[in-house]
């Protein structure tokens, strides 16, 4: 949401439901903004990491907070300590992040990608992100973004939401990486892409 720091905040909205979205003559949703990450610049892609920690795209950067258990945690009107990425961020630009167990996705335009802003992977090691890879499969010379892993198949997620899910599913050995891309051969303008990446 742009405000009067002329920059993007983030918000938390209040509960709502899907269907009141649809009718735009309401009033809009109740929400207010997380004042304990406002930088005065642009803050994006809030995501939930293991641990207690979260991470947003600051002006750019990805940075972390730590002490974040849930959305009412950031509700501080005191800004909450934030720590600098050092080790994912460059003089390009890191922004779409997400965050899946120990896994964050980002996409940057980064020298020595394949052009444009590709998707790179960081793994939690011993409480720290480490240094990035970029994965090749997701990438093209066009810009991909939004990337976001979908957790089932595999060892121990026999069951989803409670349901048994089929065994072909269940035996998966990939998880499911899903991203955006205006890359040649869609619809025209960004068009949803998947790949399978691997669990280790």
């Amino acid at each position: 949401v742009a405000t009067v720091d002329a920059g993007l905040d983030l918000y938390l909205s209040e509960p709502f439901s899907f269907a009141a979205l649809e009718n735009p003559g309401d009033a809009p949703i109740s929400s207010r903004p997380l004042a304990a990450l406002d930088t005065k610049g642009d803050e994006s892609y809030l995501a939930f990491g293991p641990g207690g920690t979260a991470v947003f795209v600051a002006d750019g950067d990805l940075v972390s907070v730590a002490g974040v258990d849930s959305w009412e945690s950031l509700l501080s009107p005191r800004p909450l300590a934030r720590t600098a990425l050092v080790a994912l961020n460059t003089p390009g630009r890191e922004t779409a992040a997400s965050i899946l167990d120990d896994r964050l996705l980002f996409v940057s335009d980064r020298p020595g990608g394949a052009g444009g802003l590709d998707v790179y992977l960081s793994r939690l090691v011993g409480g720290d992100w480490a240094a990035p890879c970029r994965v090749a499969a997701a990438c093209s010379s066009a810009d991909e973004m939004r990337p976001v892993l979908v957790p089932y198949g595999g060892a121990g997620a026999e069951r989803t939401g409670g349901r048994p899910v089929s065994g072909e599913i269940a035996d998966v050995d990939n998880l499911l990486l899903l991203f955006s891309s205006n890359r040649p051969g869609g619809k025209g303008g960004y068009d949803f892409y998947y790949v399978g990446l691997p669990r280790d």
